[in-house]
Order: C-alpha cells, then sequence, then structure tokens
C-alpha cells in the first residue's frame, strides 16, 4: 500500500516549546529578560481575513493561522551563521504587513545578534471581499548586528525597528526586488530595551528601556527621527501599546498606552496640530485590590484596543445571527427564553460596537478577572474618553507560578462556522514570563461581557480553540511548563498515562494525560533542572525521578515525599528533596547505553549500563519513614554493549522483567532481571545503534550502515524453530527512532519515526505491512527526534523542543486498523479452505463446500459451525460437484472470490477423485492450490501412488510440454524410478525444439544429450536450415564419441563456449564429452537452476538414484535449501540420503542463517507439522524428536497457524496431537552381498582432474569457425 493511501492519524494536542528564558541568577536588568518576553506577536486584518501570530520556541518560531492552526515551523537552523550564536532560543518576534496596500507579509526574528526576516507571499490576487491565499514563508535575508543582544523587534510599513542591550535603530529596505535593509538611524540607551514598537501609521516609534520608568517616543518621518516625549512615570514600565482605532482608515494621530508594574494604565495622545504626547486618561486596576488581602493583587493588566475588541465583538454577533437564523429556519431548535437572551445579548453587543470600547483585562492573584472599558477614544476630543464598564469574572483561573513580569497579549480568532447552538471563543489571550512559562486562555466576550464565567477560560494548547466556550474540560493551570530546548528522552509511567519528558539544558517535565471524551491532551504538572545531568528516568510511576551526571546519581523526590532521616546526602531544593549518590567511576554520556528503573519484588531498581557490558544496579525501599538507597550492586554482561533495553514484561518465556543487551559483533542477549539468566541469545547484525521490544517477543533493532538506517524486526517467539529476523524496513531517513505498543486483544505496532513522518507498522498473517501513517505538517527542516505511546492508543512525537500527541479519528481505532490486517480468515478464503482440507477436518470441509454452493446460490455468505475435529483426509467426500461451483462462483461475483480460491477447489476435487493415498493428496492439494507453480515434492516421494500422480501431472500438462512445467512439478526428484522420466525428458527436448518462433536446436541439445541420443540430436541440426551453426555441428557430431580424444575435444569447447557465457550449449558439449559432473556444476552454478542438474543426472546416469545425483543433493540441494530456506526441499533431501535424523531436525530447528539475512527466510510451511505427523509412524523418528522437543514444535506450528489467519486449524491441532511415542520395530538388517557389482567405468572431468591444453590447439574441432 502506497503511504498516500495509508490512513493517518489525527493531531490532537501539541506543546510546541518554550522561548529562551534566563538563568535563575541572571539581574533584573538583564537583556536576556526582555528577550524572554518578546516572543509572541500577531498581526490581525478582518477586511482581508488575515489572523496570524508567531510564537518563538528555542530556535524555531511556530507561525499559526486563522484559528491558531499551525502554519509553519521556521528554523534558526536554516539561517546562515545561527548555529554559532551561544544564545539557546530566539529574543524576539515582530509581524507586520509589507507595506499598506500589500498582500504579502514579513516575519522578523532575532537569535542573539542575527536578525531573519522571513516573507510570505500571496499566491493569488485577492479581489473585493475575498481573503488572499498564501503558500509558505521563505526566508529572505539576514542582519548581523556583531556584539548585540537583540531583545525587541518591530516592523511596519517597510521599517524595523530593532532595540538591543546597546542601542535603538530604525532600518529601511531598498524599494527593488530583494533590496537589502539599511540602516537609517540609531542611538544608544543607558539601558537595555525592554520593547521598542511602532504606530500603526508608522509616524511614531516608541521604546521602553528595561527596569525603567521612562518612556521614549520618536517621529520618524523619511530619514528624519527626532525625540519628541520622554514620558516619565513613578513605578517601572511594564509594557507599552500603540492604539489601533477601531476603524483601520482612520487618519487621526495615534495613542500611547503605557502600562506600569503596579497594574496602572496611562494613555497618552497628541491633538491634531501637535506632536508631543500629552497624559490624558487612566486605568488603575490596582484600586480595585485596595485594602484586600494579597490575594486580591494584581497579577498582570493587559491592554486590548478598539481594533481588536470589536473584531472579537463582530464575530460574536455574527454568531448570533447564525444561532437566529438556524433557529428561524428550523434547522435547530430554540426556546421563547433562548431567544429572548439572544436578542438581548445582540442588543448589547451592538451598543459595545457603537463606543468603541478599548478593553484592560487585570488578572488577579485568587484567579479572577477584571475587566475595564474604556470608551469614546475614537471621538477628536480626548475631554469625552470616559470608562463605562467595569466588571469582574470569578476565578476560573489557577494562576500557580504567574509571577511577575507576566506579558499578555489579546488577539482575535478567525470566525468559526456554527455549529449547533454552541458558543466558540472568538480570541485568544496568550501569556509569557520571563521564565519560559507561557499559557493561553480562550476568551468570548459574548458570554464575557454578559457575566457568564465560560467566556474566559484557560486552554492546555495553543491550538485548541475548537473547543466550546461552555466546555469544563479545560480548567487548569493557566501557564504550563515546556521545553525550551532539544528533548532528549521520552519515558511513559502509571500504565503509560504520565510522561516524564528530558531535554538537553537538565530540564525534566512531568507530563499527566488528561482524557475528556475522545479528545486527550496532555498537562504539564512539574518541572526539575540539573544544568549537569544527561541522563533522566523516572521513579516508581513518578512524579519522582533519578538523574545522571558525570560523577552522581541524582534521586529527587516531590510531592512532600522524603528520604530515611539518616541519609546525609539528602538535601531540600525549590520544595524537592535531592539525594546525591556518588557513582562507582565517572561516567560520560557516550559510554552510557542503559538508565532506566525498574520495580522489582516490590522495590525499585535502578540501573546504569555502561559499553563495556558493566551493569550497576541501585536498590530503592520504600519504609515508613522515607525512602531508603541501597549500596551498588555490579553486574557483568558482555563484553561490550553498544544499546540496551528493558522490557517490564516478557511473555515468550516468563511474564518477569527482562535486560536486552547487544554486542558490538551483533549479538543480543536477554536476561531475567530476577536471577540475571540468560533467556535468549540471538544473532540480530553488526551497526546497531537502538533495539526496543514489546511485551510479547517482538524486537526491533536499528542498524545504521553507510548513512543509511534499517529497522530490523525480530520475532524471539520463533526460537528456535526459525530464525527471528521477520521484517526489514528502510527507514531512508537522518533521525530514526522506534517504539512499540502491544494491544491487550493480541498483536504488536512499531512506530517507527524518522525525518517528519512516522510509520505504524504491525504483523498480518505472518507479514509485515504499513497500517497507518503519521505527517508533521509545516515544521521544515525539523527533524522526529523520539516517538512514544502514550494511553492505549495515541502516539506520541517529539521535535526539537516540541510535542505533538496524535490519535485515530473517531471512525477508525488502531485496534481496528491492527484487526484488519490480523483477523480471522473466513471460511470462504483460499488458505482457510487448504488448510482445512489439509489438516483433516473433513467434516468443516464439506460444511465449507456446501456454504459455498448456497452462497453462489443465494449472493451473499452464511455462517459456518466449526466442529474442530480431525479425520483421515482419504474420507474426504465433495457434498456437491466442485466444477460446477467454481463456475458458479465466477459468475456471482461474491466478494472475495478468486483465483486463488478456484484454484484450492480444483485441488480439492482432484485429490478426491484421483486413486492415491493420502500423501498422494497431500501433493496435489498444494500443486493445484499453487496453481502448478510449486509443491512440496517430498509427499509425492513418501507416497506409495506414484504411478498415478504422475498420470495425473502429465494429464495436466498440454502437448508442448515446456521445461518450467515440468521444473514445477519436481517430477525429476520425487519419482522414486529413472524409467517413467525418459518418455518426459524426450517431451521436453521435443517441445524446447520449437519452443519459440524459430526453430533452435541449441536449446534442445542440453535435453537430447542427456538421454544420449546422438543420433536424434543429429537430425535435429538436420532440420535446422538457415542456422549458422547447423554445418560445423552436423560434421561434430559425425563423430564418434565413444573414442576419449572426441570426449576431451567436446569438454575443450565446452569451456570456450562458457568463455562465450553461453553456458546452455556448454552443457550440452560436457555431456556430450561424457562430464556428467562439470555439466550438472555448470547448471547450479551458471545457469542457477538446481532441478535441471537433478533431471540432468536423473536420466543421463543409469540407475535410479546414481552417484552423481546423489552429489547434487548433498552438495547443491541441501545448501540450497538452506540459503533459501525452504524445507520442504531439505527434507526431502536428507529422506532421499537416508539422513533420517537430519530431515526431522530440518523440521524442529532454524536453518542457518544467510549472509543477506533476508527476512522469515526459513520460516516454515505450517502444514509441515502434517508431515512430522506422518514421520512419527517410522521408528527413526524419535532419535531426533524427543517429548520436551515435540511439545514445543507442535506449539510452534499451531502458533504459525494462528498467526496466519487459521486460528481453528492451529487450535485443532493442539486438541488432536497426539503425543503418545509408540514407534514401529525397525526393520531386520538386509543380508550382505555377496558379490559387489562392478563399479562402472567413466571418464574423468577436466574441470576437476586436469587443466586441458589451449583449445586452438585441437584440429580435431575449432570452435572458432563457428564463430563462437
Amino acid at each position: 500500500m502506497s503511504a498516500a493511501a495509508l490512513p493517518s492519524l489525527v493531531q490532537q494536542w501539541a506543546s510546541l516549546g518554550a522561548s529562551h528564558a534566563p538563568a535563575e541568577d541572571v539581574p533584573k536588568d538583564s537583556p536576556r529578560i526582555a528577550a524572554a518576553l518578546n516572543t509572541f506577536a500577531s498581526y490581525v486584518d478582518e477586511a482581508r481575513g488575515l489572523y496570524i501570530c508567531a510564537q518563538a520556541s528555542g530556535r524555531r518560531v511556530n507561525v499559526f493561522m486563522d484559528r491558531s492552526q499551525l502554519m509553519q515551523s521556521l528554523s534558526f537552523d536554516d539561517v546562515r551563521g545561527a548555529k554559532n550564536v551561544v544564545l539557546k532560543g530566539i529574543s524576539s518576534v515582530a509581524l507586520s504587513k509589507d507595506a499598506p496596500d500589500s498582500d504579502s507579509l514579513l516575519l522578523a526574528a532575532s537569535f542573539g545578534g542575527i536578525i531573519a526576516m522571513w516573507r510570505l507571499d500571496a499566491i493569488n490576487l485577492a479581489k473585493m471581499g475575498q481573503a488572499p491565499k498564501y503558500g509558505r514563508w521563505r526566508l529572505e535575508g539576514t542582519l548581523p548586528l556583531r556584539g548585540q543582544l537583540v531583545s525587541s523587534l518591530s516592523v511596519r510599513q517597510g521599517l524595523l525597528a530593532t532595540g538591543s542591550n546597546q542601542c535603538v535603530s530604525v532600518w529601511k529596505r531598498g524599494t527593488y526586488a530583494n533590496a537589502p535593509w539599511k540602516q537609517i538611524w540609531s542611538t544608544r540607551t543607558p539601558r537595555p530595551l525592554l520593547r521598542v514598537q511602532w504606530s500603526h501609521d508608522g509616524q511614531f516609534l516608541a521604546a521602553v528601556p528595561l527596569h525603567d520608568t521612562r518612556v521614549l517616543v520618536w517621529h520618524v518621518q523619511d530619514k528624519q527621527v527626532h525625540l519628541v516625549s520622554k514620558l516619565r512615570h513613578t513605578r517601572t514600565v511594564h509594557s507599552i501599546h500603540w492604539r489601533r482605532p477601531q476603524m483601520p482608515d482612520d487618519s487621526r494621530p495615534p495613542a500611547l498606552v503605557v502600562i506600569t508594574t503596579n497594574a496602572t494604565a496611562f494613555v497618552y495622545a497628541t491633538m491634531p496640530t501637535e506632536l508631543t504626547f500629552r497624559h490624558w486618561a487612566t486605568v488603575d486596576a490596582s484600586s480595585y485590590a485596595d485594602d484586600m488581602s494579597m490575594a486580591q493583587r494584581v497579577i498582570s493588566l493587559m491592554y486590548c484596543d478598539g481594533y481588536h475588541a470589536s473584531v472579537a465583538l463582530r464575530h460574536d454577533l455574527q454568531l448570533l445571527e447564525q444561532q437566529e437564523q438556524l433557529a428561524l429556519t428550523g434547522v435547530a431548535s430554540s426556546s421563547d427564553t433562548e431567544r429572548q437572551r439572544r436578542a438581548s445579548r445582540v442588543k448589547q453587543l451592538q451598543q459595545y460596537l457603537a463606543q468603541g470600547p478599548d478593553l484592560f483585562f487585570a488578572l488577579l492573584a485568587d484567579g479572577s478577572m477584571v475587566v475595564y472599558g474604556l470608551f469614546r477614544m475614537d471621538e477628536p476630543t480626548p475631554s469625552l474618553w470616559h470608562a463605562l464598564l467595569t466588571l469582574r469574572v470569578p476565578p476560573c483561573i489557577s494562576t500557580e507560578f504567574s509571577h511577575a513580569p507576566l506579558m499578555l497579549e489579546f488577539m482575535p480568532l478567525a470566525p468559526k462556522s456554527l455549529d449547533g447552538s454552541r458558543i466558540y471563543p472568538t480570541a485568544l489571550i496568550h501569556g509569557q514570563t520571563a521564565t519560559g512559562l507561557r499559557g493561553t486562555m480562550a476568551v468570548s466576550l459574548l458570554l464575557l461581557l454578559d457575566g457568564d464565567i465560560h467566556g474566559l477560560f484557560v486552554q492546555n494548547t495553543m491550538t485548541d480553540t475548537n473547543v466550546p466556550a461552555h466546555s469544563q474540560s479545560h480548567t487548569h493551570t493557566f501557564l504550563h511548563a515546556e521545553h525550551r530546548s532539544d528533548i532528549l528522552s521520552l519515558e511513559t509511567t502509571q500504565q503509560a498515562r504520565s510522561l516524564l519528558s528530558f531535554s538537553r539544558d537538565g530540564v525534566m517535565i512531568w507530563w499527566t494525560l488528561c482524557e475528556k471524551g475522545t479528545m486527550a491532551s496532555l498537562v504539564s504538572e512539574s518541572q526539575f533542572r540539573l544544568r549537569r545531568a544527561f541522563a533522566v528516568c523516572a521513579l516508581g510511576d513518578g512524579p519522582n525521578l533519578c538523574a545522571l551526571d558525570a560523577s552522581h546519581l541524582n534521586v529527587a523526590l516531590f510531592d512532600k515525599a522524603c528520604f530515611v532521616p539518616h541519609d546525609e546526602d539528602a538535601i531540600a531544593l525549590n520544595n524537592v528533596m535531592l539525594s546525591r549518590l556518588e557513582l562507582p567511576q565517572p561516567v560520560s554520556p557516550e559510554n552510557v547505553v542503559l538508565f532506566r528503573c525498574i520495580q522489582v519484588d516490590g522495590k525499585d531498581v535502578i540501573m546504569l549500563g555502561q559499553r563495556d557490558g558493566t551493569l550497576y544496579t541501585w536498590t530503592c525501599t520504600s519504609t515508613p519513614s522515607g525512602l531508603s538507597l541501597a549500596s551498588h550492586e555490579t553486574h557483568a554482561l558482555m563484553d561490550g554493549v553498544v544499546c540496551a533495553a528493558v522490557v517490564p514484561y516478557w511473555h515468550p518465556q516468563t511474564c518477569a522483567m527482562a535486560l536486552l543487551a547487544i554486542s558490538p559483533d551483533g549479538s543480543l542477549g536477554v536476561w531475567d532481571t530476577l536471577s540475571w539468566t540468560q533467556l535468549h541469545h540471538v544473532h540480530v547484525g553488526h551497526g546497531a545503534e537502538h533495539v526496543c521490544a514489546s511485551d510479547d517477543g517482538h524486537l526491533a533493532v536499528l542498524l545504521h550502515h553507510d548513512d543509511t538506517y534499517t529497522v530490523c524486526v525480530h520475532d524471539l517467539r520463533l526460537s528456535p524453530f526459525a530464525n527471528t529476523l521477520v521484517h526489514v524496513h528502510d527507514m531512508g531517513c537522518t533521525s530514526p527512532s522506534m517504539a512499540w505498543k502491544t494491544m491487550k486483544g493480541g498483536g504488536a505496532v512499531l512506530a517507527t519515526g524518522g525525518d517528519q513522518h512516522v510509520t505504524l507498522l504491525a504483523e498480518g498473517r505472518l507479514t509485515w505491512t504499513p497500517i497507518a501513517r503519521v505527517e508533521l505538517h509545516g515544521m521544515d527542516s525539523a527533524r522526529i527526534s523520539h516517538v512514544e505511546w502514550i494511553a492505549p492508543h495515541r502516539l506520541l512525537i517529539s521535535s526539537t523542543c516540541q510535542l505533538f500527541l496524535f490519535d485515530t479519528d473517531r471512525h477508525s481505532s488502531l485496534e481496528d486498523m491492527l484487526a484488519r490486517h490480523t483477523h480471522t480468515r473466513p471460511y470462504y478464503d483460499a488458505t482457510a479452505l487448504l488448510r482445512c482440507v489439509q489438516f483433516g477436518l473433513v467434516h468443516d470441509a464439506q460444511q465449507t463446500l456446501q456454504m459455498l454452493d448456497r452462497a453462489a446460490a443465494h449472493g451473499s455468505w452464511g455462517r459456518v459451525h466449526w466442529t474442530l475435529q480431525r479425520a483421515s483426509l482419504a474420507s474426504l467426500e465433495a457434498p456437491t460437484p466442485i466444477p460446477p461451483l467454481v463456475e458458479r462462483l465466477h459468475e456471482s461475483q461474491l466478494p472475495g472470490v478468486d483465483k486463488a480460491l478456484c484454484a484450492t477447489l480444483q485441488g480439492v476435487h482432484h485429490a478426491i477423485h484421483t486413486d492415491v493415498d493420502v500423501p498422494g493428496m497431500q501433493y496435489l492439494l498444494a500443486w493445484y492450490a499453487s496453481q502448478h507453480t510449486n509443491a512440496p515434492m517430498v509427499w509425492a516421494y513418501v507416497s506409495e501412488s506414484q504411478d498415478a500422480l504422475l498420470s495425473k501431472v502429465t494429464s495436466v500438462w498440454s502437448d508442448r510440454v515446456s521445461w518450467p512445467v515440468v521444473r514445477d512439478s519436481g517430477v525429476f526428484g520425487w519419482m522414486r524410478k529413472r524409467e517413467p522420466l525418459l518418455p518426459i525428458m524426450e517431451q521436453v527436448a521435443r517441445s524446447a525444439f520449437t519452443a519459440g518462433d524459430d526453430i533452435d536446436p541449441v536449446q534442445c541439445s542440453l535435453f537430447y544429450l542427456a538421454l544420449k541420443k546422438t543420433h536424434a540430436l543429429r537430425s535435429v541440426w538436420r532440420r535446422a536450415i538457415g542456422h549458422s551453426d547447423q554445418a560445423k555441428m552436423l560434421a561434430f557430431l559425425a563423430h564418434d564419441f565413444s573414442e576419449e580424444r572426441w570426449r576431451i575435444a567436446a569438454q575443450k569447447n565446452a569451456y570456450a563456449l562458457m568463455s562465450q557465457r553461453r553456458f546452455a550449449f556448454a552443457v550440452a558439449f560436457f555431456l556430450l564429452g561424457d562430464a556428467l559432473s562439470d555439466a550438472v556444476h555448470i547448471c547450479v552454478r551458471k545457469l542457477d537452476d538446481l532441478p535441471l542438474a537433478m533431471a540432468v543426472a536423473r536420466v543421463y546416469e543409469e540407475s535410479d538414484c546414481g552417484p552423481v545425483f546423489q552429489r547434487i543433493v548433498k552438495q547443491y540441494a541441501i545448501p540450497h535449501a538452506h540459503a533459501t530456506g525452504d524445507r520442504w526441499l531439505g527434507v526431502w533431501a536428507h529422506l532421499l540420503l537416508k539422513e533420517h535424523v537430519d530431515a526431522v531436525r530440518t523440521l524442529t530447528t532454524s536453518l542457518p542463517a544467510p549472509a543477506d539475512r533476508r527476512p522469515m527466510h526459513d520460516l516454515p510451511d505450517p502444514s509441515m507439522l502434517l508431515l512430522l505427523e506422518y514421520f512419527k509412524q517410522q521408528y527413526w523418528c524419535y532419535e531426533a524428536l524427543d517429548p520436551y522437543t515435540e511439545t514445543q514444535c507442535v506449539s510452534f506450528y499451531a502458533r504459525l497457524l494462528c498467526m496466519s489467519g487459521c486460528d481453528w486449524v492451529g487450535l485443532t491441532m493442539l486438541r488432536s496431537w497426539s503425543f503418545a511415542r509408540d514407534a514401529p520395530e525397525p526393520p531386520a538388517p538386509a543380508p550382505l552381498p555377496t558379490e559387489s557389482a562392478p563399479a562402472p567405468t567413466k571418464i574423468g572431468s577436466l574441470m576437476g582432474e586436469r587443466r586441458p591444453p589451449p583449445a586452438q590447439t585441437m584440429a580435431e574441432f575449432d570452435m572458432s569457425a563457428f564463430g563462437l
């Protein structure tokens, strides 16, 4: 199935990462503080339908569009020079249009002293009333500012303002396409800048230094920049905002809003004829909390200008109007009370819109929100401004970790089509702290201004805007911890419902899965940081954890947990108890292959594995007085380990925990963690970099060779009966990752991630196929770093510092996807019918034939009730004539009827109506089911009805018998007598002469000479009129080849033909020269046709099983069976050579692994269990089959039947198998012969005994004369 045809998982949640955050000991006036507060920007243009925001996360800028759908993720890894910057994250973001009348957008982002400019061009010309369509952002250019740390950016109408730790500057781009940015003005500042911002018309530029009380305002005209105002305040300035008027085309001078740290907003404006800004209004949010407890203090004050408020209000009005239309048309029901409330809300919103409100939101410490409204700010006289609205939303927000400074931004969302009577949010409030915490609140002004608490609620993620405003599922902590550096590891606990993530900067975050119906999200519960740690693992089910640095094992306890009182190494750090244990020897990240904590006998065991094969373990025991840490123990696993993993429940042999480790030479060892005994030892290949395992015995090994990654899937349940390699998946990516998911109903799903997609692989009927795919859209150069399963069926993906949660859609679950590939075969399936007949479920097979007959008559499938009873295959009778049944099934066009089913029915028919024994019936069943292309010739070889079998097989062939048809039947191998094979070979020779359009005697020469019919070959060449070799071949064939000189000449010319790569003709000349061994050698090595070599030897030698034929079987057939995994061929070869013990072992042990490591190369046919059952009737079987091996072998083949979709057949074999060991007595030894027969004389082979003289010295026959 192609990747495009695979079902896709749906994204449910995303953590797009936190912005850069300074260290705890950074001074308050450090530019890094300002850099952490300017990492969000938005741009809204209602007329053009543009609702875009940009959010910095680590080294990336995530761009969202419409209702916060992720549009694209832009990376500074693609920016020249950014990889060498010491700063760990983006320091500022700005977003605006390129020009007033342009549809193009500009995004500016700074990374230390490097500013990158991205451009988004419309791909269509937007007509009146239409929104432009956009493609992808492209990097337009960079501005390197050496020695500066840019902390704030602002873009407006082709002008760029930059604020850094040294100065504020203005840049302007040239007028032509791709023109560079040039600095037109710059001035130094006494402090690093907190924020610079352009007015909406681009005439004024305001800037505020960090931790300062002044606001500087410049007037910019052309290239002239003049300082017009210095606005001083009594408190430190928190933020500045240029007011955008309610009507975008309003040309009045802009107003400036300054918010100070005491939650007071100062509004400044200019008169129409002046440039100096004057104070006209004040909104004091702190007065609301006077004389109240600390719970009522204002954490942050946010400003929403008239334009953004009006856009959100208009969208609320649209929702109400759509509800009214649905009620009037009868699509939705509405009561009188609802209609009245809707009418009053419409009237209220219309009044607000008429007065053009500017809103101020004050977030209080108790989680409540106070909303202030300042009206008539669009009036030409500022004295008319007045506040008419003050309301308070009850506590609905958890403000934990909401410490100042907290920057809040208001952004309207794109309108949403109505879904029933539900109200959706129309705006977002984005929060950002200097410590890197972020939060998002959804706002519905429709409900908020009506006093409804649901008008403001906390979201789990930036992209979660499609949840109705009445939903109660998102009342969580406002600010959440997110990673701002590359995530190094993911680990799930508590039945995969909690997650521990660890990033490169030493930050560890605990996440909890929250589910509401089919939707789910992850909420960060606790955060801990150890800068020197390079590995982390969960301690128990969390939230306790263990961290590893170069010299210590650090154990951190949360939730008021503690260590035993006598633990002198325990210290308290930020409400976390930390104990540091010194390691036996220093470790480095590149030498650690395993760091994991598991529970063994109720105790937590911490494991640390190194590349030298040493494993250290520490035991943690919970006591009433606290957690006790025991001293470490040392174990030696291997001489070296390249990767290792721990499996909580190992099912193949035990349900205990198991440790897996791979050595540098590719050997995999599995140990029981209780007794440290080795359970398995298999070879998985060189170049292993990562290993993971499922609970049911599946193993995935990531191999790296020549810059390519390959995932090799092993099934250790197949050991020791078959090689464990079952699938090879070429990744074709640069950052592969893997994770297993074991399903409750059986089966396992492997998630393989690389680049920007994840493929889900599952085993279905002994084959591994992709069942679903996950794509990370818009991530540009980002690469998937880790995949992990969380909860029953949700997939978690990490990329850089970001997390994405995916799940199947509501129409198809992961279990359904797996079931479509692993479900039990229906009774009308060709393989199901074949297995039913082969294993002797006679009654069920007859019932199946009856149901097929009814289905052909009625056009639908009925149900079959299985009896699961076995009987002799010889008792099988057809309840209805099969040939007419096949014709009716063809005409019925029922689903599931195919050529394979018709071929199987034909096999059942001929097996019933051919007078052969049970082995002969097994051969006919397999031969017809394969449509005459393959058959296990061992059944025909042991059959006592070979004459009837041969008659049936030859009757199927047409008059023009070809060698490929005869080869597929295997008749030259299974026919014990030689005489019946001679006429078949002669038919093949005659057919080869006229096989093509032209008569070619070269093709048939081999077969005639194998029959030693030189005279017949001479007559064939006489008929080859016009053939270029006719005259010369007739002359050469006229010689007497009973003479040694002509036999040697034929062999020498065979070598000449081999040098010309005419191998089939060379075989003919070797036979002409009586060099049978050389002829069959060329058939095997050059023609790659082992059956041809056996056929030639069978008819050339004058015995039923000649020495050359036996040597072919010994030297070629058995190695060929091992190399190709053909157990049928191997069993036949050992039986022919009287190697009965080896024949049994071929059924009960794995074959040698080939050099190319092909998956499932020796996986046996499940029907070989019947051959083992047949062997049990022979006295020699029990020499190689002990009771334990027999029990395991029967269980293994029954499991193969279940894995292939024939569950009821496997169950029947387990129920009916007889483990009795009543072997027949061996036959009496034959009397010794009185005298031995003389050995036949034979000319020796020139290939193996002596080297012939050069061919040109032979005057008798010069092949060059023929042009050969």
